[in-house]
């Protein structure tokens, strides 16, 4: 089980923090889309959402 409670951490501005958070992030939605388009081509999914 992971630990989760929603507090801030540590905040920074710091430039630096700011690239690798961004960086971080649009990696992390391009695994998602490649994901998403390999489960389409496998046919994961044969109907409408609302079909399901």
């Amino acid at each position: 089980m992971y630990p989760f409670d929603a507090k801030i951490r540590r905040q920074s501005i710091d430039p630096d923090d700011l690239i690798y958070a961004h960086a971080g992030s649009m990696d992390a939605c391009a695994c998602a889309l490649l994901a998403a388009a390999d489960m389409l081509d496998a046919g994961v999914f044969t109907a409408p959402p609302g079909q399901w």
